[in-house]
């Protein structure tokens, strides 16, 4: 826009100076030069600079002589015809503005943070390996001529799931920082990532090998750790063939190192990581002239955000653990998120020494659901020995906690009959139980898992061996021909075990699904949306919810302090009174009363029409009244 607008403003200047004086006027038009395409001229002020990367506006002086020798070669023919000389002056040197890199182009809104961050920012101002000093940049040099040591931690499976990661998918990279990337190559099944064991995978037969880099030389490799399993006799060798050991520092240089699947006998050698560390440092650590703060959590009404749930990161892509949180412990409310579960964006001001940045977090309301599933795997019980062990006060998704005996693999949860006590039980839970679902692992060969329910908690696994405390049977889940069952009657508590005489079961997953009807349920529903009339919409259902909670779960959404259930609390005591209803405290329960009976209760519209009924009735009756006071008066008189 800029270009086509000084192009034709220096050719209609050159008609305006040729024509008779009589017309220049005219044709002039106030600079405008008759053009409807008239550039806003506030946009063609100061330019206003953020930082060293960011600006807005344009300077005046700086783009007329910017776009004049832009056009130069559009308007002028160079011939060398005689003896002369010509000159051309302009100031555009001497007058600056950011331009957008990596163009170095006017623009309205200049943010050049990313570039300047990236290899190929900083390479401007490397020369032989040595960072310049400019009026932007200032160098601090340890006297190691290194930065601090920095190290990146990453576990396989916790880096999988943070970015859905699925089993039996192949995998190229993982970004385990803003700076190191470990990346794979080979052929086959290298690279996919597997749940049993939860391992990224690397295989000798398909040229199995993993990169490590900081992609850049402003940053050097220190030391590596890999924690891995092997199978069919696999090492892990460097480029020299020595071989790495697992859960071992190895010293490396440079700012890449690459290791390759071996074997110490045949060629299917597997290589199974389950955890990799990285320590660096900077080759030249430069000044902090910006910073970036991020999460990677999202968050729902009632939670809080504390420092420790952001990162910040400075220009040189270091990590930042002394910013300021003046928003430390934020409780978001009702007004931070949008109804429907739509993410809702918060913005807060993250400060570091001189500098700010702001955080962006996504908030939403939670989401009303009947069913909460509750799943117990290795990584709930612990136990990755094949000695049966016991496990306690696991507290998971629906808030009923979990108590057993087991073995394991790392990968499967073991239950046996052989001796007996081996099962999982809940300790403690509100809510009634759906269904009981399992994940057989390939490790089973026939088996038959028991589930039995209680009213009361169990104690420990021994109890689903001594019939007293058992409970009552409710059915059977049997390997190879089902996964799930669904339970009938109202059981809080469940308890799952081998049956007598058969073979022990290997688990994946033991899922408990829950039927939610409880104080939180009822919260979510009330809370989730914003919309006209809902009162008298929602109201039937939100009653329905509350009425069939348990006598506990109604005193706790009654009497709880929790930030969203009162708030939902207020909302439906609303909605009662609004329609003539009370939920009051009667016979040591909460219940819900109609008091649409009563004539001065009830919505405000009701209240009305029954006031106007009473007022009209008593000008009825007043009217009467006086036409046979005058009826009398009139017959006395006559």
């Amino acid at each position: 826009e800029f270009t086509d607008c000084f192009r034709y403003n220096l050719f209609a200047y050159s008609i305006y100076k040729s024509a008779p004086v009589l017309f220049q006027e005219a044709l002039y038009d106030d600079g405008n030069y008759n053009e409807t395409r008239i550039i806003d001229p506030s946009r063609l002020v100061d330019q206003k600079r953020s930082g060293n990367s960011k600006s807005e506006g344009h300077s005046q002086a700086f783009i007329w002589d910017y776009y004049t020798m832009k056009a130069m070669s559009d308007m002028t023919k160079v011939e060398e015809n005689g003896n002369h000389y010509v000159y051309f002056g302009t100031h555009l040197t001497h007058d600056t503005q950011f331009l957008q890199e990596p163009s170095y182009e006017p623009a309205d809104v200049v943010n050049n943070s990313k570039y300047d961050k990236s290899a190929q920012g900083q390479a401007r101002f490397l020369l032989k390996g040595q960072m310049m000093c400019t009026d932007t940049c200032s160098i601090l040099v340890k006297s190691s001529g290194t930065g601090e040591p920095i190290t990146a931690t990453t576990n396989i499976r916790t880096y999988a799931e943070a970015h859905s990661w699925t089993n039996g998918t192949k995998y190229e990279s993982m970004e385990m920082d803003s700076v190191i990337t470990a990346s794979i190559s080979g052929t086959g099944n290298t690279g996919k990532y597997y749940t049993s064991g939860y391992e990224w995978r690397f295989y000798q037969n398909g040229g199995g090998a993993i990169t490590i880099s900081t992609g850049t030389d402003l940053y050097d490799l220190d030391s590596i750790t890999f924690t891995y399993a092997i199978n069919n006799n696999g090492v892990l060798l460097d480029s020299n063939d020595n071989t790495m050991t697992s859960g071992t520092a190895i010293s490396v240089t440079g700012n890449t190192a690459t290791f390759r699947v071996g074997s110490t006998s045949g060629t299917t050698a597997q290589i199974k990581f389950t955890d990799i560390s990285v320590t660096y440092h900077a080759t030249t650590v430069i000044e902090t002239t910006d910073i970036t703060a991020s999460t990677t959590k999202s968050f729902h009404v009632g939670d809080t955000i504390t420092k420790s749930d952001i990162s910040v990161i400075d220009n040189n892509s270091l990590k930042i653990t002394d910013f300021i949180f003046s928003q430390d412990g934020y409780r978001f409310t009702y007004e931070d998120a949008n109804g429907g579960g739509a993410l809702t964006e918060k913005e807060f001001t993250i400060e570091y020494e001189e500098l700010e940045t702001i955080l962006v977090v996504n908030v939403s309301r939670q989401a009303y659901a009947k069913q909460v599933d509750d799943v117990i795997d290795s990584s709930v019980t612990e136990i990755t020995s094949t000695s049966y062990t016991e496990f306690s006060d696991k507290t998971l998704k629906s808030s009923s906690t979990y108590a057993g005996l087991c073995a394991g693999t790392g990968e499967t949860v073991q239950l046996r009959t052989t001796n007996s006590n081996s099962g999982v039980v809940t300790t403690n839970s509100s809510n009634n139980v759906k269904k009981v679902s399992v994940e057989w692992n390939e490790q089973t060969t026939s088996s038959i898992l028991e589930v039995y329910g209680k009213t009361t908690a169990y104690s420990a696994a021994s109890d689903l061996f001594n019939e007293s405390n058992r409970g009552t049977l409710i059915g059977s889940i049997t390997y190879g021909e089902t996964t799930e069952l669904e339970v009938t009657g109202n059981y809080t508590y469940v308890g799952v075990r081998v049956k007598t005489g058969s073979n022990a079961a290997y688990l994946s997953k033991l899922i408990i699904s829950y039927d939610m009807d409880n104080e939180n349920t009822l919260t979510n529903y009330v809370m989730f949306e914003d919309t006209e009339n809902q009162c008298t919409s929602k109201f039937s259902v939100a009653t329905g919810i509350f009425t069939g909670m348990s006598k506990s779960a109604r005193a706790l959404f009654m009497t709880s302090d929790d930030f969203t259930v009162a708030t939902a609390r207020e909302r439906l005591l609303a909605w009662a009174e609004y329609l003539g209803k009370t939920i009051t405290f009667s016979g040591g329960d909460y219940i819900i009363t109609d008091n649409t009976n009563s004539l001065f209760t009830g919505n405000v519209s009701n209240q009305i029409v029954y006031l106007i009924v009473i007022i009209s009735s008593l000008n009825v009756v007043a009217v009467a009244a006086l036409v046979i006071s005058r009826k009398k008066k009139s017959k006395r008189l006559g």
